[in-house]
């Protein structure tokens, strides 16, 4: 085993590296996320699956932006009913 504790005989990557490499491809996409550029939807699919590949997943009820985004969807109920209604 080298002084870094990677084992020269594995063909991992040692964990420190790989540590940082998670960590850099969140702070990424966290960067993306926040700039004005439009995200292509390929790319926000990416970033939904590393969040779920890391455990990470929303309580709506917890969290302020999905009850926003959830107040602003159509009434699709109304809609089965001949009606429309557009939330305000």
């Amino acid at each position: 085993m080298s002084s870094t504790g990677h084992d020269p005989t594995s063909s991992r990557a040692p964990e420190q590296e790989l540590a940082a490499l998670h960590g850099a491809l969140a702070k990424h996409m966290a960067d993306m996320l926040k700039s004005k550029e439009p995200v292509p939807p390929a790319t926000l699919n990416a970033i939904r699956q590393f969040l779920k590949d890391n455990g990470i997943d929303c309580h709506g009820q917890e969290n302020q932006d999905i009850n926003d985004l959830t107040r602003s969807l159509p009434d699709f109920e109304a809609e089965d009913h001949g009606e429309f209604s557009q939330p305000n």
